[in-house]
């Protein structure tokens, strides 16, 4: 079933009274993976700091893919028809449908994995056509960082599981690809045996739970997405994680990492909102959307877990405490 809502008034302060006293009500169409919190209350928040207020000079409309994504390009499309002026995307696959609903209307990704690598844009400085935005991965490098991320915080690492959420069809495999594959190298480069389980639903997830407790692991990087961002696979990777006594990481500092995490590297969400916001309000006010560079996030979060990390009998080393952007004692 589309879930549809238009969203209530935001008690958002108009800053510049004169811009939105001058011009008609903008249309907002947003096309997103979940409802994602604190990233939609950031983005919001920084659209009102720019003069555009829900109920006076601004109207959104927003579609929740979810467990839909197969008619993701179904609900695009209606957001087209229903007269968007802009589109808002979260989610690379989110954006391929928007684009295929219309190559004429700007579509703003607040979070996408690899625009060019997925045929959105030309280049990262150059998008042309309609798409632009933010890149949440700032290339392959991300990736091969979580491996030496891990190879600190658990010095002896030699067996590395990965429980991988990032799958189609809500995640193009050209990202999956390159994500797993940069990984995948970062971890043989320092002498470690590597094993991936993708989880696309909940049977997925219960038959790679049963396959990953006969393996040999000494620690689970874990991604967001997919029934691993859902309590009930939460619940059951964190049931298996203290079963095995393992030390985990994630690339989101979410529900997961607050169960059973150790470690999350991860952008800031923040940040995210505040520049997606100033690309809605450029083009807005006229700017082109293939004439705005993409940009990749300059922040990201390293946040550890003390507690949990007590809990397994492990030390995190004092150099990692220092460096983190936050402790959960």
């Amino acid at each position: 079933m589309n879930r549809r809502c238009v969203l209530g008034s935001m008690g958002l302060l108009l800053v510049a009274p004169a811009l939105a006293q001058s011009k008609k009500t903008a249309r907002l169409g947003m096309l997103l993976l979940g409802r994602l919190g604190p990233l939609n209350d950031a983005f919001f928040a920084e659209l009102g700091r720019r003069g555009w207020s829900q109920g006076r000079n601004l109207q959104v409309e927003m579609h929740v893919t979810a467990s839909e994504q197969e008619r993701a390009q179904e609900m695009a499309s209606e957001l087209v028809r229903d007269g968007a002026d802009v589109l808002v995307t979260v989610g690379t696959a989110n954006a391929v449908a928007a684009r295929k609903a219309t190559n004429s209307i700007p579509i703003v990704m607040l979070a996408s994995g690899f625009p060019v690598e997925s045929g959105l844009a030309a280049s990262l400085a150059r998008p042309g056509g309609n798409v632009t935005g933010l890149s949440v991965y700032a290339g392959t490098a991300l990736f091969s960082k979580y491996i030496s991320l891990f190879h600190e915080l658990v010095p002896n690492l030699r067996n590395l599981g990965v429980f991988w959420g990032y799958a189609p069809p809500a995640f193009p495999q050209v990202e999956t690809d390159l994500a797993v594959g940069a990984m995948r190298s970062a971890a043989q480069s320092l002498g470690m045996n590597f094993r991936v389980w993708m989880n696309r639903d909940g049977n997925d997830l219960a038959a790679n739970l049963a396959a990953a407790d006969t393996a040999r692991l000494d620690a689970l990087f874990v991604s967001a997405g997919g029934p691993q961002s859902v309590p009930e696979g939460i619940e059951k990777i964190s049931a298996f994680c203290e079963k095995r006594r393992l030390p985990t990481m994630c690339d989101i500092a979410g529900l997961f990492f607050l169960s059973g995490g150790v470690m999350a590297y991860a952008v800031d969400v923040n940040e995210l909102g505040f520049r997606g916001a100033s690309f809605v309000d450029r083009i807005l006010r006229g700017a082109k959307p293939g004439e705005l560079p993409i940009e990749q996030p300059t922040r990201f979060e390293l946040v550890l877990n003390q507690r949990r990390a007590r809990a397994l009998g492990m030390t995190i080393p004092p150099t990692m405490l220092i460096r983190a952007d936050r402790v959960i004692e």
